[in-house]
């Protein structure tokens, strides 16, 4: 296997994403594959040289990383929640899902940041490249209204070919699209033009708009502004931001579980026109109520899939259908940590946030890379507050997808001040 591989992966990434969300984990074990093997077989044959012993410093300075040290200790401590879930079966499987995961993201990051000038300048004219075709179609889907992607996952995947009223734009692979358009802009602006970076972004706003998933559009629009606050803004915007999502979702939860205000929750559910905004309050009322039992230690790693069955359908506003309380997870990343890890599992995903926006403002030199970090940053958080679980394969994927892309695109700068 040889290093040409690895643009080839990069390129593939966005259309992957597109395509089949649920084979992005596969994808991030190709990329990190592709960067390692090449230097590893260079490392075997040279055994003892200096580039090997630069090579081993840099993964040892990678795995000394407050955020995957923390990573480490998130992932400890679901391990430990076997002990009392009540989904410790599940919860297993989880387990050793998340932690293969966070292996193969570190591992393709440690083999990432080894890479020379060049070769890190290639890989970002792929990834750049990758990004415009992949935005470029799927511009072109959303006007054709969804029959591009159903035609070509039809013959190409296998799969069924659906009714033309049944025809939506993808949820998944747009929200996998919104976080990580902000490193591939990043690429397009450094190795081909900042103009087509910003027609990339337009492009997907205007399509994001006809989504029919809201948290997706909300996670453009917040992390478009975050983005402009980072760049023009003080480096430390990223680090009081981590802090002050730290505090909310250590703080805001157990507060919003006390009696008083789940009633409130309880009666603003009446008031909601919409089933969507209906089942979201019921599923967090729920969660709520869970959190109140058991505050300390939660439920364990993978319960909220059971803890749903432990309650009957809740009728929804008005003569809305009955609605499920807990539907596998409780669409919002915070409550799903306290109610299956509890406050100790809050505090380090807190942690986590923060250490998260301290590596942002510590290694933002460039305004541009630490814009695009922080807006991929915001965009992540958003959508899992409203939408996916928080130890879903491919949500959890998409994290370390993202992180290599910004990789890619932080060292393209770096491999501008060396030449």
């Amino acid at each position: 296997m040889r290093l040409w591989l690895l643009p080839v992966f990069l390129a593939l990434s966005p259309v992957v994403a597109v395509l089949k969300p649920n084979l992005v984990p596969v994808h991030v074990v190709g990329i990190g594959l592709a960067a390692a093997l090449p230097s590893l077989l260079a490392e075997r044959r040279a055994w003892g040289q200096h580039a090997h012993s630069d090579r081993r410093a840099g993964a040892q300075e990678w795995l000394r990383e407050p955020v995957l040290l923390i990573v480490a200790g998130l992932l400890a401590f679901a391990w430990i929640s076997e002990i009392w879930s009540t989904n410790a079966g599940y919860g297993a499987v989880t387990a050793v899902r998340l932690t293969g995961m966070a292996a193969v993201g570190v591992f393709a990051l440690v083999a990432l940041s080894g890479l020379e000038s060049q070769q890190r300048r290639n890989a970002a004219i792929a990834l750049a490249w990758g990004g415009v075709v992949v935005v470029a179609a799927y511009a072109a889907n959303a006007v054709s209204g969804g029959v591009i992607l159903v035609t070509v996952r039809h013959y190409v995947l296998g799969d069924d070919l659906v009714l033309p009223e049944w025809l939506q734009l993808p949820t998944r692979a747009s929200a996998l699209l919104v976080v990580a358009i902000w490193p591939l802009t990043q690429a397009v602006a450094r190795q081909i033009d900042w103009r087509l970076a910003i027609a990339l972004v337009v492009a997907l706003g205007l399509c994001a708009l006809d989504l029919p998933m809201r948290a997706v559009i909300l996670a453009f629009a917040v992390s478009a502004l975050c983005w402009a606050v980072a760049y023009w803004g003080s480096r430390r915007i990223p680090l009081i931001a981590g802090i002050a999502l730290a505090a909310i979702i250590v703080i805001l939860p157990p507060i919003l579980s006390l009696p008083v205000p789940r009633a409130l929750i309880g009666d603003a559910v009446l008031t909601q026109a919409e089933l969507s905004a209906t089942h979201r309050l019921k599923i967090w009322e729920f969660t709520l109520s869970k959190i109140a039992e058991r505050p300390l230690l939660g439920w364990g790693l993978a319960a909220s899939r059971e803890l749903g069955k432990t309650a009957e359908p809740s009728t929804g506003a008005g003569s809305e259908p009955e609605i499920n309380v807990m539907p596998l997870h409780p669409h919002n990343n915070a409550l799903q940590v306290w109610v299956e890890l509890g406050v100790l599992g809050a505090l380090i995903f807190g942690a986590l946030c923060v250490a998260v926006g301290w590596k942002i403002s510590r290694l933002g030199h460039d305004p541009g890379w630490r814009a695009c970090a922080f807006a991929t940053f915001a965009s992540y958080m958003t959508i899992g507050g409203l939408s996916y679980g928080v130890s879903q394969t491919w949500w959890v994927a998409t994290a370390w997808l993202a992180a290599i892309f910004l990789t890619v695109s932080h060292q393209r700068s770096t491999a501008r001040s060396d030449a």
